[in-house]
């Protein structure tokens, strides 16, 4: 799948792009990939997404519906010893939230609110940073946390970014009764396909990268069984921002579960929270897969 064209917006100015800024020096002599995109802008400005222009190989689409309708972030699942700057939410260049007062055992619903606000954001400098230090928030198989949103198609897409593109995350889609859908892939971001060349003011030499995935990589039949959300596991330590979208509307989609965060009483690895007061056990896909 190919990206053709990106809109931005920087206060009220529209911005075209018509390559990724990481192919300008590909045929220089010393070209080194990542270390030499190229950054345009470092500042504290809003830059939101307004629209990506995509050749799925059949068709060009113009998506520009960003699916910021419900979302509700679970199952924060970081371990005791981790340090409170080892995740923090950035929002226009400044640290809004970290770890401080994490309670693997308690309700972190201002965690949780600050990590929705991230994901609700078209802003590509609101993003969620894990350190490069300890790296203690990083527990091998153990997911970070669950979220849901306004129901998926496998019609839609999923924008998928981090800071200098050069770090792994992985998504695993979850039903709306809380369950991996059985066929569900994990899939596994390694390589982001578009540098934006914009830069989080508190990072002046990183650029956004971002790739741009169809929903139907993760193998859900969704006219049987819509997404709901997905189960976030970082272990790559991504500096990292998602979020879906469509050339259609997500606002007269049917909504057929709460989406209130439930507190946990342990962190979970099969245990889902989400909807209801009523434990939801998660269904386990084994295997995964990577998205190119």
């Amino acid at each position: 799948m190919q990206i053709t064209e990106v809109i931005l917006n920087s206060d009220r100015e529209r911005i075209v792009q018509s390559e990724s800024y990481s192919f300008d020096k590909l045929d220089e002599p010393g070209f080194d990939g990542l270390r030499d995109a190229e950054v345009v802008d470092s500042s504290s400005n809003k830059i939101t997404l307004e629209s990506i222009t995509i050749n799925t190989g059949k068709t060009t689409i113009v998506v520009d519906n960003v699916n910021v309708l419900e979302v509700s972030v679970s199952n924060i699942n970081f371990p005791d010893e981790v340090d409170s700057g080892d995740v923090k939410i950035i929002e226009g260049g400044e640290v809004k939230k970290d770890l401080s007062n994490y309670n693997s055992q308690g309700n972190n619903r201002d965690l949780a609110k600050a990590l929705e606000k991230t994901l609700s954001s078209k802003d590509l400098i609101d993003y969620i940073d894990y350190s490069s230090g300890s790296k203690s928030a990083l527990t091998p198989s153990n997911h970070d946390f669950d979220v849901s949103f306004s129901p998926l198609r496998n019609s839609d897409f999923l924008v998928v970014m981090e800071r200098y593109g050069n770090s792994t995350f992985d998504l695993r889609p979850l039903d709306s009764s809380g369950q991996v859908p059985e066929g569900g892939n994990r899939l596994t971001f390694k390589e982001y396909s578009w540098n934006t060349g914009h830069v989080p003011s508190d990072t002046g030499n990183q650029p956004f990268f971002f790739s741009v995935i169809s929903i139907e990589k993760f193998g859900v039949d969704t006219d049987a069984n819509s997404i709901a959300g997905f189960r976030v596991n970082n272990d790559g330590g991504a500096d990292f921002k998602f979020f879906t979208i469509s050339d259609e509307s997500f606002e007269e989609r049917e909504v057929n579960y709460s989406g209130v965060f439930q507190a946990i009483t342990a962190p979970p690895e099969n245990l889902l929270n989400w909807f209801s007061a009523s434990d939801l056990a998660s269904r386990e896909v084994t295997g995964s897969i990577t998205a190119d």
